[in-house]
């Protein structure tokens, strides 16, 4: 893969307490990170700024680092390029420089891209001279473009829902630059979780990527996920539901929220105005039996019973409005008839039934 090379320069002041080593004279070194040719931000035409961040790692232990000094936003060029003044900075071992890159000023905003260096130590010995300290730039969890984003999606029997009966579905995710996803059936039980893990028992799914399964390219599943999990709702309880999510990867970088809802939907369609005309009929006359229902109906479950009269279907002006004309003829029995008919909604709840009385003098 390409790489694009960029170099953010860094002028050293390094000031010492210890009258015997005090020096005014600056040590200094460069730092130059790499990009992706997939990742690298469009500089020309969005604003990105840059911190640094000076962190000391006791024993070479990343986990016991500690953050000796962090600089205030510093924005890049048109170009991609910034240079950044430190100053106060002491000579030591195990030293490790961190540079986080938002598209704004704000601290609190979410690092798109970030790079860390390798361990390294700064002494006297490296004044008047250039110390190189290469940082692999990456995109943080969820960084992606319009085209390729952390998403998320409800999929049942195979298919992308948005309205279902039931409530186990598998969940899938388009990761982007993350390595673990963290899913929760509610906003309050996700933010409960990332403050305190111990917090929270149910509603919520916290998994490597590599636990779940690969459906195609940067698309994983998680499946047998209950929508009700954790929450304060009857099993029968119709309405909406809301699954969020974030990505994290290893350095501690999470994406930002996202969330993807359905419908629950419990109940069977119910019939609207049912009705034979003209009733009762006589010979020559075209009879029409007209009927809808308060929700769209799976066309191939509906089920009609003409009592043996030879109805057909006619094209409806109104969108779920069914029209069924018969012809009266000469070999048309006189009596009565009930034409009954059965129907689901197209996911499946019902069935409704009804009946028409109709009858042919």
């Amino acid at each position: 893969m390409r790489k694009v090379v960029a170099v953010l320069v860094l002028l050293m002041t390094v000031l010492f307490s210890g009258c015997e080593y005090f020096d005014n004279t600056p040590g200094s070194f460069h730092i130059k990170f790499e990009w992706n040719e997939a990742d690298k931000p469009d500089f020309s035409s969005k604003d990105y700024y840059a911190w640094v961040l000076l962190e000391e790692w006791p024993e070479g232990d990343r986990e016991k680092a500690v953050l000796l000094m962090q600089t205030a936003a510093t924005p890049f060029s048109k170009t991609g390029k910034v240079s950044i003044d430190l100053s106060d900075i002491k000579y030591g071992e195990n030293k490790v420089i961190k540079v986080e890159i938002r598209g704004s000023e704000k601290s609190a905003d979410r690092v798109l891209y970030f790079g860390r260096s390798e361990l390294f130590s700064f002494s006297s010995s490296d004044r008047d001279k250039e110390v190189k300290v290469a940082l692999q730039t990456t995109a943080t969890p969820g960084t992606g473009d319009d085209e390729n984003r952390f998403n998320l999606k409800i999929i049942q029997n195979g298919n992308v829902v948005s309205k279902i009966n039931n409530t186990e579905v598998t969940v899938r995710i388009n990761v982007v630059q993350g390595n673990r996803v963290i899913l929760a059936n509610s906003l309050s039980i996700l933010e409960k979780y990332l403050n305190d893990k111990k917090s929270v028992t149910e509603g919520f799914a916290d998994k490597a990527v590599s636990e779940l399964k690969v459906f195609e390219g940067n698309y994983y599943d998680l499946e047998n996920w209950e929508l009700n999990f954790g929450l304060e709702i009857a099993e029968d309880a119709g309405g909406e539901r809301i699954v969020y999510g974030k990505l994290l990867n290893d350095d501690g970088y999470m994406s930002e929220t996202v969330q993807v809802s359905v419908v629950v939907d419990k109940t069977a369609p119910g019939i609207i105005n049912p009705a034979v005309t003209p009733n009762p009929a006589k010979l020559g006359d075209i009879v029409t039996a007209v009927f809808s229902f308060t929700e769209p109906v799976d066309a191939e479950k509906l089920d009609l019973n003409w009592d043996g009269l030879n109805f057909a279907e006619s094209e409806s002006v109104t969108e779920n409005v069914f029209t069924y004309t018969f012809k009266v003829d000469e070999n048309t029995e006189e009596r009565n008839y009930t034409l009954e008919g059965r129907a689901y909604d197209e996911i499946g709840n019902g069935p409704v039934t009804f009946t028409i009385g109709g009858a042919y003098r």
